[in-house]
């Protein structure tokens, strides 16, 4: 199982001053995730309930699957290692989950990108999702990444608006082959940040 802390990734709610904090995923989160999972499936995304189903059915089989993504068991065909991360409010409620690759595949460089994070529906717009992305950029630093990249959707402007808050450079814009969606490619350096910028 999965059992490090990510305690030096601190950081303050815009909102409501509450403590943030980036943790990997492990047991002592088993009611609090759930209960986002739960938040997750009833919005209905597709994505969300393909994500997050599991948990809600079996908490402990979702973490041994993120164990098994993180260190590249079982992966699909030209999938690469992942490493999740949930954002947690005052140590405990969780509000988001990130999603960190440390390599990609020539695909991925262009479509995919390094870092993917959504926002329990109930916390969605209240800020958390700047600073779940502001964290989660200081733990690609840590691992060595000096520039990542994100893909998001030209519909999506809210994580627009995430990624460019924390110092996104629009690369270029493409449509998505698989489903002909508009999409934009940024690109974020990591070397200069500091925990509480």
């Amino acid at each position: 199982m999965i059992h490090d802390r990510v305690s030096t990734f601190l950081g303050r709610s815009s909102r409501d001053n509450s403590l943030l904090t980036l943790e990997s995923p492990n047991p002592t989160h088993r009611n609090d995730f759930v209960i986002a999972a739960r938040g997750y499936v009833a919005s209905g995304e597709v994505k969300s309930i393909e994500r997050y189903q599991q948990a809600v059915n079996d908490f402990d089989g979702f973490l041994v699957s993120l164990e098994n993504s993180a260190a590249g068991r079982g992966l699909a065909a030209n999938w690469v290692p992942t490493r999740s991360y949930f954002l947690l409010k005052d140590h405990h409620t969780v509000v988001g989950v990130a999603r960190l690759r440390t390599k990609l595949t020539p695909a991925m460089a262009l479509d995919g990108g390094h870092i993917g994070y959504d926002i329990v529906p109930c916390y969605r717009n209240l800020g958390y999702g700047t600073q779940l992305l502001r964290l989660t950029l200081l733990q690609a630093q840590a691992l060595g990444l000096a520039t990542v990249i994100l893909t998001v959707e030209l519909s999506n402007i809210g994580s627009i608006k995430i990624i460019e808050r924390n110092g996104g450079r629009l690369s270029n814009e493409y449509v998505r082959p698989s489903c002909n969606a508009r999409m934009r490619r940024y690109l974020i350096d990591t070397s200069h940040r500091q925990p509480f910028s």
